[in-house]
């Protein structure tokens, strides 16, 4: 069994937010190098 405490859900939270907003801004700079709409790239 893997107890986390409360502190350690947090930073957990906060990696995947940044990780998440990581992703798609590279999405973003792909679609613009690409010269596609952003919108086309789920």
């Amino acid at each position: 069994m893997h107890v986390k405490t409360p502190e350690m859900v947090q930073k957990e939270i906060w990696v995947h937010l940044l990780v998440y907003n990581l992703l798609r801004t590279l999405m973003w700079q792909s679609a613009q190098q690409a010269q596609v709409s952003v919108l086309r790239i789920p």
